[in-house]
């Protein structure tokens, strides 16, 4: 299956099912296939914090974060395969309902679980604006690495380097 059938199949997923609601009490276990994506959605306030972890149990997985407006704010897939805990945190910039999806990174994976929970969901310090800033270039990093080229590897390091500063 190219990329592309995989983000269709992702797409339509998402669109069928409902979204859960995300909360600071959140702590969730859930089972999941490839080609398969769950959505959460939490109402946040301009300048709000949240900080989610996605522990992967057998599944490897991505986690997106969108805006009201369906812009997408972060990304995570951190390279440990398909276990381990896979951070993503944002700071809103206005007030409304924000999405956040976990999908299978293949859509051929077998089944798998995660656990999905809201370390912090409070008004944002400027420690949490590092964290995203840090999150957010060394995903950059991860996305130029991944172009496998002299100069994108030279970037991704650079890009390292910058999110080892905050």
């Amino acid at each position: 299956m190219t990329q592309l059938e995989l983000g269709l199949v992702l797409l339509a997923s998402l669109l069928q099912s409902a979204a859960s609601p995300l909360d600071s009490s959140l702590r969730l276990v859930k089972t999941m296939k490839g080609g398969e994506a769950h959505a959460y959605e939490v109402s946040l306030a301009a300048d709000q914090f949240l900080w989610v972890i996605v522990d992967q149990r057998g599944i490897d997985v991505g986690v997106t974060a969108i805006d009201p407006q369906g812009q997408r704010l972060a990304f995570s897939d951190i390279p440990n395969g398909p276990l381990g805990p896979g951070p993503l945190a944002i700071v809103a910039d206005r007030p409304g309902t924000y999405r956040v999806e976990v999908s299978a990174r293949t859509a051929t994976a077998a089944p798998g679980s995660y656990e999905i929970r809201v370390e912090a969901l409070r008004p944002a310090l400027d420690r949490d604006r590092e964290h995203v800033a840090a999150l957010g270039a060394f995903a950059e990093g991860q996305r130029m690495r991944a172009q496998n080229t002299a100069d994108s590897r030279l970037q991704g390091i650079a890009q390292y380097e910058q999110a080892h500063t905050f």
